[in-house]
């Protein structure tokens, strides 16, 4: 199984790499690409939708801004950035891929279903444009990455007869990334987060546990509140277009 698994991912790695190979266009577009280009250029979350447009929330900030780290020291567009962003992207759906070929695993799917389904996923070229470009700056690649093992995980804990609170903090960090690079997987998270607490925690327990979760989060979204209160003039929780994406 580890060798069909082994020759399935690399022939999903070569087809994207060849697709990578023969575009036309180097790099990624579209708002998330500006604002990468515009962090590496020293104006920070800016320039969604044009150049000179000023800050921006309408994008969070952890995608964008690892393309913009790697725009900044090798260029914008550069074939070293663009390299390591493709590999990025493609890592991503590979390991999306395999999570989920593990997690079915555990939910009790035949093997032979799941190796089936991960030919498919590896095989059929399916958002391979996605995969390959777009989602080397856009969310959507670590959305599905880190939902996927949000998913492993969490199935990891249910089969478990002990929730352990080093467990626990472990489920609030992924929960309140995955709520930070997507918000809408990260509230369907946060509701598989709280069945799974009531269901194995007692009442101290699951105060703490809801208390841990409440400071992971406040962690990860406290400086970028703070930053857009500063910069935006007004304390944007997540994105300025929340309401569209949810």
């Amino acid at each position: 199984t580890r060798i069909i698994i082994f020759i399935l991912l690399l022939v999903g790695i070569g087809e994207r790499s060849l697709w990578n190979a023969i575009r036309a266009s180097i790099g990624a577009s579209g708002e998330a690409a500006h604002v990468a280009v515009a962090l590496a250029r020293g104006f920070g979350f800016a320039d969604a939708y044009r150049v000179g447009q000023g800050p921006t929330a309408h994008v969070l900030p952890i995608s964008p801004a690892i393309a913009g780290g790697l725009y900044a020291m090798f260029g914008v567009n550069a074939w070293p950035a663009e390299f390591l962003l493709a590999c990025w992207a493609i890592g991503l759906a590979m390991g999306t891929y395999l999570l989920l070929f593990h997690a079915f695993g555990l939910l009790g799917t035949p093997r032979w279903a799941r190796l089936i389904a991960l030919a498919f996923a590896c095989m059929a070229p399916v958002y391979i444009a996605q995969a390959a470009v777009d989602f080397r700056i856009w969310e959507g690649g670590l959305s599905v990455f880190l939902c996927a093992l949000y998913l492993d995980r969490l199935l990891s804990l249910q089969s478990s007869k002990n929730l352990s609170m080093y467990a626990v903090a472990g489920m609030a960090a992924l929960t309140a990334l995955l709520l930070f690079v997507n918000p809408a997987l990260g509230l369907g998270a946060y509701i598989c987060a709280a069945i799974t607490c009531f269901q194995k925690l007692q009442r101290a327990r699951l105060a703490g546990a809801m208390g841990l979760a409440a400071g992971v989060l406040a962690i990860f979204l406290t400086p970028w509140v703070i930053r857009n209160e500063v910069v935006m003039g007004e304390p944007i929780l997540l994105r300025s277009n929340a309401g569209l994406e949810l």
